[in-house]
């Protein structure tokens, strides 16, 4: 229990089932009354299958989701995630799907963030040309735990089916589609109620964010003594030369002012000489 959120109402923004993941957490860990949302249409932010764009970065519609709870439910203290998936960084052809929570306090002027990035993710879409495909695709993305999205063009699809969890009902909606266009493409339903993988990145982007928000400032002891800087230049190992690994963070609190420098934060006072740009140009 946080005496700054102890029996406060917190809604949670959602539509497709977040909060199973995220209720328990929140309400054991802060102390908080958590409420859903029974009103908001978050797919008007964006939609994964492609019939809503996202407008604005995952942060910009996260707040939105929280702002847009508060005016339904008149609380103070909101809480919403949004996802991205895409190609990971370093690996080529390997999926990740990034998860970020955000916390909103109006009350408190506090706003949180917490991720988590993960390869753990079924993200996949193909053109299926025949039933055995279809069957090859469905065992690939994990269903029927993981639900599969139908649909007669990959970008600008007139004719959808979403989260479908059946066999049968598979074949005939693909049967049924490709007599009548032609084409049907497969892809992953990626909302959080229909994929199990997903919810298990949410729920560590929530425990990532509660972390960051109970780092207390160890001048005032006030909750959210927020990272505000890294600093590179990790020395390397060999010749002794900064890197652009990071050496420290900087934190500072929102409340009085204090700030404090981190060294080593990874826990590594040199770097390996592979990451210098004099060692290994």
């Amino acid at each position: 229990m946080v005496p700054e959120f102890r029996e406060r109402n917190l809604v949670i923004a959602t539509m497709h089932g977040k909060d199973r993941v995220m209720r328990s957490l929140l309400e054991q860990t802060l102390g908080v009354r958590v409420h859903v949302t029974t009103k908001l249409n978050t797919d008007l932010l964006g939609t994964f299958s492609g019939e809503v764009a996202r407008i604005g970065t995952p942060e910009e519609v996260a707040r939105r989701k929280c702002e847009w709870a508060m005016e339904e439910t008149g609380f103070d203290l909101a809480v919403a995630s949004e996802g991205s998936f895409g190609p990971h960084p370093y690996l080529f052809g390997v999926p990740v799907n990034e998860e970020l929570v955000y916390f909103f306090d109006r009350a408190l002027d506090i706003h949180c963030i917490g991720k988590s990035i993960s390869p753990e993710t079924n993200f996949l879409h193909a053109e299926i040309t025949n039933t055995d495909a279809l069957l090859d695709f469905a065992k690939a993305v994990h269903f029927p735990t993981h639900a599969i999205i139908l649909k007669n063009d990959l970008y600008k699809p007139t004719t959808i089916q979403k989260g479908i969890q059946d066999y049968h009902y598979l074949m005939d909606a693909f049967n049924q589609m490709k007599d009548r266009y032609g084409r049907v493409y497969a892809e992953t339903d990626m909302r959080a109620m229909f994929n199990p993988s997903r919810m298990n990145v949410i729920e560590k982007a929530t425990e990532a964010m509660l972390n960051v928000l109970l780092n207390r400032c160890p001048s005032c002891h006030a909750v959210h003594f927020k990272l505000t800087d890294l600093e590179r230049g990790l020395p390397c190992s060999q010749c002794a030369s900064p890197t652009q690994s990071i050496l420290a963070h900087h934190y500072a609190c929102k409340v009085c002012g204090f700030k404090e420098r981190k060294l080593f934060p990874k826990n590594r006072e040199v770097e390996d000489p592979m990451y210098c740009d004099h060692c290994n140009p």
